[in-house]
């Protein structure tokens, strides 16, 4: 018969309701987990038992389901001046080895105490103060219970490791998996980035300074080629300066040797000190 059919029937709620009831909270399995086993969509089952079978409506009618509370009290006076809910203290589901976490449940942080066996919850409250929970630890939930715990696994904050150690004597603290490589995917992403960032600036060096190098064997070649045009135009004016055949006095009656000297200075210098004895500078 259809599962559907069975919890609509009347006389059959009742003993299928307290049938599911049992296979979700006496075993560590989740409720998509029985819905699997029975055919049932994990949704449908999870809106079951929150409205029919675990009795949540009855408490919230009878405004019980919040009865459990951090009361914070003035120092000076003792007055209590705030109250901070405890949703959840169950001393049945307290076990050998234990977990405790802050989550986020909507957009307030509480503190969660899971059994690490059944993976059903033993507290919940609405704080991650250190002496607030403490506080409803040890109102809710008794030192012969609390001596049962032999190891709690938790975060590395400092305020959960001091809470394990002071109100779980017998328990060995230690840190879990999850969180001991989180912070080592950290670390490593840490050291990833700086070595990242090395690298980078180590390679804009090398180019920049690759670009400075051409940029002064540029300048330099520039100057070098200024230089080499410099010289040739000084060459090219001092080749004008020296006259041309066509520039010396040709031979005249009135001075045929001066004439001569003139044009022979032009084929050869040291004709110079010739002309200079005859005719002066």
């Amino acid at each position: 018969m259809n599962m559907v059919l069975l919890i609509n029937q009347p006389r059959l709620q009742t003993k299928w309701q307290a049938f599911l009831k049992g296979r979700i909270e006496a075993h560590p399995i989740n409720i998509s987990c029985v819905a699997f086993m029975f055919g049932i969509k994990p949704r449908t089952l999870h809106f079951w038992y929150k409205h029919y079978f675990s009795g949540f409506p009855e408490k919230v009618a009878s405004k019980t389901w919040w009865e459990k509370t951090i009361k914070i009290a003035d120092k000076s006076t003792g007055e209590v001046i705030k109250e901070k809910q405890v949703p959840l203290a169950k001393q049945e589901n307290v076990g050998t080895h234990m977990t405790i976490d802050e989550k986020m449940i909507g957009k307030k942080m509480y503190t969660v105490m899971t059994n690490l066996k059944s993976t059903k919850l033993a507290f919940i409250a609405e704080s991650q103060n250190g002496e607030e929970l403490k506080q409803a630890i040890r109102e809710y939930f008794p030192e012969n219970k609390r001596q049962e715990v032999t190891s709690i696994s938790s975060d590395m904050s400092p305020t959960y490791k001091r809470i394990s150690k002071e109100l779980f004597p017998n328990a060995v603290v230690s840190i879990d998996k999850f969180h001991v490589i989180m912070h080592i995917l950290d670390a490593l992403q840490t050291v990833r980035k700086q070595v990242k960032a090395a690298v980078i600036l180590e390679q804009e060096q090398r180019e920049a300074a690759a670009a400075q190098k051409a940029k002064e064997e540029a300048k330099q070649k520039n100057k070098s080629a200024a230089n080499s045009k410099t010289e040739a135009v000084s060459n090219e004016s001092q080749m004008k300066e020296v006259p041309s055949k066509e520039s010396i006095e040709e031979p005249t009656a009135n001075g045929p040797l001066k004439a001569f000297l003139n044009w022979s200075i032009w084929r050869d210098p040291d004709i110079y000190s010739v002309k200079e004895k005859l005719f002066g500078s």
